[in-house]
């Protein structure tokens, strides 16, 4: 079995190292494109193993509507391939992924009464999209751990480390305060009032 999983690692590191594309500036880092795209794929199914996505073409296009429409009227965000995905859980529960993906729950959805509390949620995400905060987050706790396996282990130990108990990842307080100060602009832009 560790002879597996040792050439899974081997032939997957090989596929990272190997990844072409575009070099991504405000991840200020070293990551390519598809590698970002690649991380993001893999946390993306983490979470949605945990919570699936809602079936509902109505809902998804709206969120979906919305955070893009927040997203045209911000024109400094990173250039990502942003995807806004609703979660099918009665929690009240909205987070980001590197690579631009955002979700949140039908118990968020079901908790506002206003258009403008939603659409601030989704600016506080991209607020740290815009921050880098998730890609930094993800980062720190690779260096942390030391290992080419954390990096690429994507169940138990990345989850637990990674993810707080409810899925989502888990921002640290500092990264919560920047982005709380900037979502009110992303939100001003996109033509809400922030107040």
């Amino acid at each position: 079995m560790r002879a597996i999983i040792l050439i899974l690692f081997i032939l997957t590191l090989g596929a990272l190292s190997g990844c072409g594309g575009t070099e991504l500036s405000q991840d200020g880092g070293d990551l390519t494109r598809s590698e970002v795209e690649f991380l993001a794929g893999r946390l993306s199914a983490a979470v949605e193993a945990e919570y699936p996505l809602l079936q509902h073409k109505l809902v998804n296009r709206y969120i979906n509507t919305l955070g893009q429409s927040i997203l045209s009227r911000n024109p400094d965000m990173p250039p990502l391939a942003y995807e806004f995905r609703v979660l099918r859980s009665n929690d009240v529960l909205v987070f980001s992924l590197p690579g631009g993906i955002i979700y949140l729950t039908l118990g968020t959805i079901r908790a506002v009464d206003l258009e403008g509390q939603l659409a601030g949620a989704l600016a506080h995400e991209l607020a740290h999209q815009r921050l880098n905060h998730p890609l930094i987050l993800w980062r720190r706790k690779v260096n942390a751990n030391r290992g080419q396996r954390y990096l690429l282990d994507f169940s138990g130990g990345f989850a637990a480390n990674f993810m707080g108990e409810e899925g989502a990842i888990r921002m640290e307080k500092g990264m919560e305060e920047e982005a709380d100060r900037l979502a009110p602009v992303v939100l001003y832009h996109a033509g809400f009032d922030p107040r």
